[in-house]
């Protein structure tokens, strides 16, 4: 992305965030920009890296904050989906229960150079999101692992949370020709939630605020209403024994997980059953580089130093 698409961008979000705001309804907001890592946008101070601000309601302060992003700051060749659907899954576990959890993905490109995406497999991926032939959407690309198939798969495990992903993906058809942008347009539309793709043919497309105003409508049954029903909460997964899983989200069990011996387990779902298998009170971890799962009984957790490490406490 060039500096003048940064710039088309960063004015759409802030549109977008002054639609929110007008729709006065009971919305909390945290915004990111992305390359190979997650960066949080505020008023005051920085974040970790790969760790999103704190939700707000203030849209104002934001709007201040994206405008002060400076293109020179964040230019990168990298797009990390997987990082953002990892970081914003952490900020929804810590947010407010009750609430729809809506990640809003503003692309111009496919999936690039992703956290972890080294670390699965071609079958893994295939058993989540589908062979990659005829009309899957990853075969204009030629199903390549670390691409198209990493940015659909952790796609799909984010959205097993229960949280919508809206993608608004601008595919810069000026630059990359109607057939090139039809496969990307088709990449966006399966890792979207279903009819949660917003297409731009170039960025100029997202300034006259059409975009951002159908973005926010399928946010809200009305504007100036209240949101719709929230869904359940994600449920705890529960076995026959009576345990239950509190769901992932960032940590290591303990100090020193590698020091406790480990099984292979071929997915995050495959390693918490067998840790709720265990019958027994302690934490699950999971390491997807590694795809590397443990079960430390009595555990309590420990989110120190977790970058691409969960946990999961299990209660029996």
């Amino acid at each position: 992305m060039q500096e003048d698409g940064w710039i088309a961008e960063a004015a759409f979000v802030n549109d977008l965030l002054s639609k929110i705001k007008s729709a006065q309804a009971d919305h909390q907001i945290s915004v990111l920009w992305f390359n190979k890592h997650a960066h949080c946008i505020k008023k005051d101070g920085s974040c970790l890296e790969n760790v999103a601000a704190p939700f707000t309601a203030d849209a104002d302060s934001l709007i201040a904050a994206v405008a002060g992003v400076k293109y020179h700051e964040i230019r990168e060749g990298s797009t990390d989906h997987p990082q953002v659907y990892m970081t914003a899954r952490d900020a929804f576990l810590k947010g407010r229960e009750n609430h729809d959890k809506v990640l809003v993905l503003v692309t111009d490109g496919e999936t690039h150079h992703g956290q972890n995406c080294g670390s699965y497999t071609l079958s893994n991926m295939e058993a989540k999101i589908g062979k990659c032939e005829n009309s899957h959407p990853c075969m204009g690309r030629g199903c390549l692992v670390e691409k198209c198939m990493c940015g659909q798969y952790t796609a799909a495990l984010f959205k097993d949370y229960g949280y919508s992903l809206k993608v608004v993906g601008i595919a810069n058809q000026h630059h990359v020709g109607v057939t090139e942008a039809g496969i990307f347009d088709k990449q966006m539309t399966a890792m979207a939630t279903p009819n949660d793709f917003f297409a731009a043919a170039d960025f100029s497309d997202l300034g006259d605020g059409a975009v951002g105003g159908r973005v926010v409508q399928s946010m809200c049954t009305t504007t100036g209403g209240p949101p719709p029903p929230s869904p359940p909460t994600p449920p705890t997964t529960t076995t026959t024994t009576g345990c239950v899983s509190a769901g992932w989200g960032s940590g290591e069990c303990v100090a020193k997980p590698k020091i406790v011996e480990g099984t292979i387990q071929g997915t995050q779902a495959a390693c918490e059953q067998k840790c709720l298998a265990q019958s027994t009170t302690g934490c699950c971890y999971w390491k997807p580089k590694d795809m590397m799962c443990k079960f430390f009984p009595g555990a309590t957790g420990d989110g120190a130093g977790a970058a691409g490490r969960y946990q999961t406490m299990i209660k029996c």
